[in-house]
């Protein structure tokens, strides 16, 4: 109909959709337009994917060009597996990777969740084993652009470019990479398959249908355990990437890879979370008053690294609090909120419900007088 349309615009003829009649018949349209789509990308593009799909060129090349260290990618995906966590319960993780996009090296590390934390100690792990980046590539999550992940990067001069939205091939390397380790592992025990079909018809193969248990994660026995999972993952790296065992680290410095702090110097010490670090040494470099750049070791919380105007000055120390890892704090506090706050929330909402229910019903009942 449209090229009718047309065709009566530009001999200026009248047009009528109920009597359609042009030149050419409905089969020579036909084959003319494919020739045309077979032809012409932008024509081909737009129908299949819209205005949107004009802009999307999508060029590749290939990439000898990218030296060795010069480009990795991050990124994170849901780790189709079920593995024991430290209370052995059954909890499904997300695989973090990061790979070198000219020599294939990588790394992984599972976490809880995605999150600033974990995503410096892959960082950490990367730089041991494969070097220092010229620039790491990744999205733009918020625990990749958080103040805490860039500012690790900024503090060892790292660039970090986040790829356009919805532009899953600009960082397509490290997700090739992420279905390559995945089906690797599909005999392990725990796979729970690559998506909801799968899973299905591995926990139906799993467990006879009288012995399932409702209201449980997965019915897949023998899982291992995450500390066991993260071994093979290491040593599936270990064996794809062939590490080299002479990689500089004189440039990497243990102190910066914990979130940072602006604080002022006080008599007292340092006040980091309601708990106070001191040091004997602050006093000796500082005076009370001065500002400070303060930045947690990751490891154990009862330790922080003080620098002044981008100077390490020293370690302060919390001696009630020792050998305790940020996320373990981190971890403590929901387990708080959860045991103690959450209930006294729900309590407060079950009355304001009673209240709301008991007056509505008061409600109704005025209304229903009125209406008699």
């Amino acid at each position: 109909m449209e090229y009718v349309r047309r065709y009566s615009l530009e001999n200026k003829i009248s047009f009528d959709p109920f009597d359609l009649q042009a030149d050419i018949s409905q089969s020579t349209f036909y084959r003319h337009a494919n020739k045309l789509i077979k032809k012409d990308a932008d024509v081909r593009n737009f129908l299949r994917g819209g205005l949107d799909a004009l802009g999307d060129m999508n060029i590749s090349v290939k990439r000898d060009y990218l030296n060795e260290n010069e480009e990795w990618q991050i990124d994170a995906t849901k780790y189709d597996f079920m593995c024991l966590n430290e209370m052995g319960e059954p909890q499904r993780y997300e695989a973090i990777g990061m790979i070198d996009v000219a020599s294939g090296k990588l790394v992984y590390e599972l976490a809880e969740s995605p999150n600033s934390y974990a995503n410096v100690r892959l960082l950490k792990k990367a730089f041991l084993k494969m070097g220092r980046p010229g620039y790491i590539k990744g999205d733009n999550g918020k625990d990749y652009v958080s103040k805490h992940f860039q500012g690790v990067l900024a503090r060892l001069g790292v660039s970090y470019i986040a790829a356009a939205p919805f532009k899953g091939y600009q960082k397509g390397v490290i997700e090739r990479a992420h279905g390559v380790m995945q089906n690797f592992f599909e005999n392990l025990p725990g796979f729970i398959g690559h998506n909801a079909g799968e899973r299905i018809k591995k926990e139906n193969e799993a467990l006879e249908k009288s012995k399932r248990l409702s209201g449980v994660k997965t019915n897949i026995t023998n899982l291992l355990t995450k500390a066991e999972m993260q071994a093979t993952i290491d040593r599936y790296c270990e064996r794809k990437s062939k590490f080299s065992k002479d990689v500089d680290s004189g440039w990497f410095d243990e102190r910066v890879f914990g979130k940072s702090y602006g604080r002022v110097l006080n008599a007292g010490g340092i006040n980091i979370n309601n708990m106070i670090y001191q040091s004997l040494e602050l006093y000796k470099n500082l005076k009370i008053g001065d500002s400070v750049e303060v930045i947690e070791d990751i490891d154990d919380i009862s330790k922080m690294y003080v620098y002044a105007k981008g100077e390490f000055v020293c370690v302060v120390e919390d001696d009630e609090r020792q050998n305790i890892s940020a996320e373990k704090l981190k971890k403590a506090k929901k387990e708080y909120h959860k045991e103690n706050i959450a209930p006294v929330k729900n309590y407060i909402k079950s009355l304001r419900d009673e209240k709301d229910a008991y007056y509505k019903k008061i409600a109704k009942q005025n209304l229903d007088e009125k209406m008699k």
